[in-house]
């Protein structure tokens, strides 16, 4: 069961399609907490998730608990130590 991982500088979010978790891989060669946010294409904030002291390697599980829309791009920003990433996804089909 292979899937794609997206993967720019900061971090990577995978499965891409997502629906019901999306999971949010650090890259960065700190330790810090991390707020990572939600919006969507037309840059809505939908919901915020804390992450605290994490590091290269280090995977935050989110349970995706905001009204998700199939095939639609969201915005995922993740701000660290005064750095801020950003990357879009794509969500799949629901249930």
């Amino acid at each position: 069961d292979v899937q794609s991982v997206e993967t720019t500088e900061g971090f990577s979010a995978w499965p891409v399609p997502f629906t019901d978790v999306l999971n949010i891989e650090y890259d960065f060669e700190f330790t810090a907490d991390a707020t990572i946010e939600i919006y969507d294409f037309k840059g809505q904030f939908l919901r915020a998730y804390e992450a605290d002291g994490v590091t290269k390697g280090d995977v935050t599980t989110i349970q995706v608990d905001f009204a998700l829309r199939s095939n639609q791009v969201y915005i995922v920003n993740v701000t660290a130590n005064g750095n801020r990433y950003s990357k879009t996804v794509i969500s799949g089909k629901g249930k």
